[in-house]
């Protein structure tokens, strides 16, 4: 499955990368539906949200797709679904882990084919990034 990171300089996103050691501060799985890219992804205020994969980079123009074991099209189960704000801060305490709402990196983790349920709230966008390969598109 094809997954996207990305990120930009803005306050809170400077903060995430901070808290999580990471390059990265967001990111997103990539479906493909009637041969148009979209990506879904979980969006703090937004909840879980699908929008093409073109509006996207304009949105995060720092960004770089690379491939996991996994099936995108399991994301589309949570469309709709709140932001785990609780799950996102309490992320080193593996505290406020809320199966209804989801982070950026939960969700990726969701759609891993190996990834236990009950550990993606421990997921990270670099510890996805990390376990991630390079993508060329053909």
């Amino acid at each position: 499955m094809r997954v996207i990171f990305c990120t930009n300089n803005l306050p809170f996103s400077v903060l995430i990368k901070l808290v999580t050691w990471s390059q990265w501060h967001h990111c997103g799985v990539i479906v493909k539906e009637q041969g148009i890219d979209y990506v879904i992804h979980a969006k703090a205020f937004k909840g879980v949200i699908k929008e093409p994969l073109k509006k996207f980079k304009l949105d995060y123009p720092d960004h770089e797709i690379r491939v996991m074991n996994g099936n995108a099209t399991d994301a589309n189960a949570l469309l709709g679904h709140k932001y785990d704000f609780g799950g996102a801060i309490g992320h080193y305490f593996s505290a406020w882990n809320d199966p209804k709402k989801w982070f950026c990196s939960e969700l990726v983790a969701y759609c891993l084919d190996y990834v236990n349920l009950d550990f993606v709230g421990r997921f990270t966008p670099q510890r996805c990034y990390a376990m991630s390969l390079s993508y060329t598109s053909k």
